[in-house]
């Protein structure tokens, strides 16, 4: 499952959050959770005619970008 993510504390594009990375079911307890800042940039920017828009760098992520999610029961 592709995501957009919105991070609070870091506000990629002023906010509106990108789509870079996945949720990916590993069993009934267990999710994968990955993110991918790099991709969610090029995403944002691909096909953009803005030289401004092209210069955005990585600025990281409040959370941690590789995970695996646990239920709890």
């Amino acid at each position: 499952m592709s995501i957009r993510f919105y991070d609070q504390r870091k506000k990629h594009f002023n906010g509106k959050g990108l789509a870079g990375g996945y949720i990916k079911f590993l069993s009934p307890q267990k999710l994968l959770w990955h993110l991918d800042e790099k991709e969610g940039i090029w995403w944002e920017v691909e096909g953009r005619e803005d030289t401004d828009i092209t210069k955005v760098l990585p600025i990281g992520f409040s959370v941690p970008e590789h995970a695996i999610l646990t239920k709890e029961e």
